[in-house]
């Protein structure tokens, strides 16, 4: 099972917001091929690395551009992004500090899914909302 590319049907209308999912996707594309390829190691902890310190940019960006536009669902967001870093790092990052990472790609697809599913479910939510607004999403 390969990981879908992004697609336009995941934009948030936000240019910097959409990078960073463009990034991300691109990012657990490259580790599942990794995975699959049998390459470990560095290679393997060179992306995780990259991908957490993605993701907290991301998440701290999105917070921002949510309080800017004064999104009512901005904590409870920044909530599930708490929750999603403490998973990442618990998940991913303390085993493989201890050499007890043993990522497979079912790992990497499941977190892909809920990667994908978290900006079609929440992140959308983001962008309805600016859109009602008649907003112009920040870039």
């Amino acid at each position: 099972m390969a990981i879908p590319a992004w697609t336009e049907n995941l934009s948030v209308a936000n240019a910097e917001l959409d990078g960073h999912h463009k990034k991300m996707i691109e990012l657990l594309i490259g580790l599942w091929q990794t995975v699959e390829r049998g390459d470990g190691g560095d290679a393997v902890t060179d992306i995780l690395r990259e991908l957490l310190q993605l993701t907290v940019r991301h998440n701290a960006a999105e917070e921002k551009h949510m309080h800017d536009h004064h999104f009512p669902g901005a904590v409870q967001h920044a909530r599930l992004h708490e929750h999603l870093i403490h998973e990442l790092r618990k998940t991913y990052l303390v085993p493989l500090s201890k050499g007890q990472l043993q990522i497979t790609e079912k790992a990497v697809a499941s977190a892909a899914r809920l990667l994908i599913d978290h900006i079609k479910s929440e992140d959308k939510k983001y962008a309805a909302y600016v859109a009602a607004r008649g907003a112009v999403p920040s870039a």
